[in-house]
């Protein structure tokens, strides 16, 4: 695709579009892209120079600045499966306007939207995530019903719920993986059939690397009640050791005492 019916495919992009974007790149987004995602949002009609936005994101040169930007986009560009040629990839974020010969980034509307809807960077009270999703659910029901769930169960995994998992476990509950922005929230009772309270219960949960989790969800794994891993007849042995290095006579949660 040309770089113009790439930009026109842009400009097509809902806030839903972004706002499911936001939600499903968040667990890969450094601390980094918060701080430049938060330092334009609260710009003065959310516009921002290169130079601005280092200082305010406490990077060291402009040239920094424009780099992570790039990076951050490039994951937008990948997730709306969009490609650009010529123009700067940061195009999927932003309008950009040239102010007396300097050039400013200006937030895309949508993008906008989708960040006062998602309200990452609200300095009012964040409502509890299950009176979020359910204020958001309008929208969430608008997008088919894989990205609805996908996006649901991210938004529960980046909330309260994961920062509980991760002071309980202090690290992946098998491995002992201690890479805590490599891990994933899963729920041990799936989330349909759980109930508000159980959704939220960190011993209702497990912190995964993305191989395990990705497997668990699968249904290709499961735990005994003592804390085994079982392996689905469906995963073989050859890929489960690729995956992670286990068989059928080893593999278990990690031996951890209740806290709290």
């Amino acid at each position: 695709m040309d770089d113009d019916l790439a930009i026109s495919r842009i400009d097509q992009l809902t806030a839903d579009d972004y706002q499911a974007g936001f939600t499903l790149l968040r667990e890969q987004m450094a601390t980094s892209d918060l701080l430049m995602l938060k330092a334009h949002f609260e710009s003065p009609d959310y516009k921002i120079s290169a130079t601005q936005l280092a200082a305010r994101a406490g990077f060291s040169n402009f040239e920094t600045a424009n780099l992570r930007y790039g990076l951050l986009a490039s994951k937008f560009l990948d997730f709306f499966q969009i490609h650009l040629e010529e123009y700067v990839k940061i195009n999927v974020l932003v309008l950009l306007e040239n102010i007396n010969g300097e050039w400013h980034w200006v937030l895309r509307p949508q993008v906008v939207n989708a960040l006062s809807k998602l309200m990452w960077f609200d300095s009012k009270p964040q409502l509890d995530i299950l009176q979020e999703i359910e204020l958001l659910q309008d929208s969430y029901n608008n997008l088919q019903e894989t990205t609805r769930q996908a996006i649901i169960r991210s938004r529960i995994g980046q909330g309260q719920f994961r920062a509980e998992l991760v002071e309980y476990w202090q690290g992946c509950s098998v491995t002992g993986c201690s890479n805590i922005e490599l891990l994933r929230a899963s729920h041990i009772k799936p989330w349909r059939d759980s109930s508000n309270s159980e959704r939220l219960d960190k011993y209702n949960g497990l912190l995964l690397i993305p191989s395990l989790d990705a497997c668990f969800d699968l249904g290709l794994i499961s735990f005994s009640e003592e804390g085994n891993i079982l392996l689905s007849s469906e995963l073989d042995d050859s890929t489960s050791q690729r995956l992670w290095c286990i068989n059928r006579e080893v593999g278990a949660i990690r031996p951890l005492e209740p806290c709290g």
